[in-house]
C-alpha cells in the first residue's frame, strides 16, 4: 500500500533549497498525482467473513440433516425387519400350538382307546 506524507514532502524539499510555496505545490501535486491503494474496508471484510459463516453453517446443517435422515430411514428398515420377523415367529407358534393340540387329542384318543375304562 502506497501512501504519501504530504507535509514531509514539502519538508524535504523545503530542506534542499526550495520555495515553501513551491515545495507545498509540488507536495501537493505529488499527492494528488499518486492513487491512493487503500484495502478492503473493515465492513465489506465483516460482511465476506459472515456470508461466508453463514455458508458454511448451512451446508454442515444441511449434511447433518442428511446424514439423520440416512441413519432414520435405516432404522425404519430394520424395524420392519424385525416385525417380519416377529410376524414369522408368531405364524409358526401358531402352527405348532395347532400342531400340539393336535397331537394331544389324537394321544387322548389313542389313551381311551386302549385302556379300560374306569367305572
Amino acid at each position: 500500500m502506497v501512501t504519501i506524507d504530504v507535509h514531509s514532502t514539502a519538508e524535504h524539499l523545503e530542506a534542499a533549497g526550495a520555495d515553501p510555496k513551491l515545495a507545498a505545490a509540488i507536495a501537493e501535486g505529488i499527492a494528488r498525482a499518486t492513487p491512493r491503494q487503500s484495502g478492503p474496508s473493515s465492513i465489506s471484510i465483516l460482511a465476506t467473513a459472515t456470508a461466508l459463516g453463514f455458508t458454511l453453517l448451512t451446508v454442515v446443517f444441511g449434511w447433518f440433516m442428511f446424514e439423520a435422515s440416512q441413519q432414520r430411514s435405516d432404522l425404519r428398515a430394520a424395524i420392519e425387519a424385525n416385525r417380519d420377523r416377529i410376524d414369522a415367529v408368531e405364524v409358526r407358534l401358531a402352527s405348532d400350538i395347532a400342531d400340539l393340540s393336535e397331537r394331544m387329542t389324537r394321544i387322548e384318543t389313542l389313551l381311551e382307546e386302549r385302556l379300560p375304562s374306569r367305572r
